[in-house]
């Protein structure tokens, strides 16, 4: 499950890197892009015949998250009726669930057991923040971002939640996919992934025209959001501080990611 705006430079090798995980099943909503995203996701449907690639257009400028993947959700476990998903994930464009193992295999084959164990209800992934080396104006689609932003954490602070349940048990995401919004199972049927060497790769800023415009659009889409004021402090902050000081404060939060990462 996606939920993606303007992610032009970046959904391709997301879409990719999830179909080579094994994912087969797609289900993204785009936010009235207009970079050609859409298009992209087109491509990638032709590419891959074997999967089955669902795009629903979003005209609604606001955030309103929680709600439109919790009706994603919904309308994929509806739609898959003949076929119903065992797990449903929930990853940005700019998150790609990764093995960060020595033991890449071991990695592996523990990954595949939790997905059959039917006692197993709840993944909890974390973030690993990622840069790279020098900041970049601008990158477009066809490059590694695991080469280009090869800079991580160097350890999870301040750890950051992304959830994976299984389907088809009353199992809601929230704002943000970092919880459940209910989860009526017990606390060890719930598995943190990096004890088997999993995490999620983030990539947020990537050059100074990604982070421009992804700085607009958070901070319009939070403007037109009447619901809750407690969420996206840091992108609501960030559109201030980019209305009031213009492009310097690109660069500047630009570098202090890269520092972050060192």
């Amino acid at each position: 499950m996606l939920l993606i705006k303007d992610e032009s430079d970046i959904i391709s090798q997301n879409l990719e890197h999830h179909y080579h995980l094994g994912f087969r099943y797609f289900f993204v909503m785009d936010n009235s892009s207009t970079d050609g995203t859409a298009d992209l996701i087109a491509v990638f449907r032709a590419k891959h015949s074997d999967a089955l690639v669902i795009c629903v257009y979003d005209p609604v400028v606001a955030f309103y998250q929680q709600e439109k993947m919790n009706a994603l959700q919904i309308f994929a476990q509806n739609y898959l009726v003949h076929d119903k998903p065992d797990w449903i994930f929930f990853v940005d464009a700019d998150e790609f669930i990764t093995c960060c193992s020595a033991r890449a295999e071991e990695a592996k084959a523990a990954f595949q057991a939790i997905l059959t164990d039917s006692k197993r209800k709840l993944m909890i992934f974390h973030w690993v923040q990622c840069a790279s080396d020098l900041p970049i104006e601008s990158i477009n689609g066809g490059y590694e971002p695991q080469a280009v932003f090869s800079n991580r954490w160097r350890e999870l602070s301040p750890a950051v939640p992304k959830i994976a349940f299984r389907g088809n048990n009353g199992i809601m995401t929230t704002q943000g996919n970092h919880t459940t919004s209910a989860y009526p199972f017990s606390t060890d049927q719930a598995i943190v992934m990096s004890e088997v060497g999993f995490y999620i790769l983030h990539y947020p800023m990537r050059s100074i025209r990604q982070l421009r415009q992804k700085i607009v659009n958070c901070g319009r889409s939070y403007e037109a959001y009447s619901g809750p004021n407690n969420f996206g402090d840091h992108w609501k902050t960030y559109y201030q501080w980019f209305q009031e000081h213009g492009e310097s404060v690109l660069l500047r939060l630009l570098l202090e990611h890269i520092k972050s990462c060192k």
